[in-house]
């Protein structure tokens, strides 16, 4: 299901996420080259106003499909490859970057 073939380096994406991701979330491929790692990439790079406005359309986004679950028994977290407090960790994150 991942079609990403770039990774971002272990050691940047432990350092950026300031423990939010750790190195286990990294060995099982979260941050590594999934969506996390857009994600992340994305929030890092946008000037601060814009990531606030991107991180609150995409915890919107994400809450409409919160308490669906889908067939065979799986979260809209399950189907993205995020964990379920991603948008928690992205928001300790991003106020680490500020």
């Amino acid at each position: 299901m991942n079609n990403i073939k770039e990774e971002l380096p272990k050691n940047q994406v432990l350092k950026i996420s300031r423990g939010y991701i750790t190195d286990t979330d990294y060995k099982n491929g979260i941050g590594k080259n999934d969506i996390c790692a857009v994600i992340l990439f994305t929030i890092v790079v946008l000037n601060s106003d814009i990531s606030d406005i991107f991180l609150i359309e995409l915890k919107n986004c994400l809450q409409i499909y919160d308490q669906i679950v889908f067939s065979p028994g799986r979260t809209i977290y399950d189907i993205l490859g995020i964990p379920q407090d991603f948008i928690q960790r992205l928001l300790a994150i991003k106020s680490t970057l500020v």
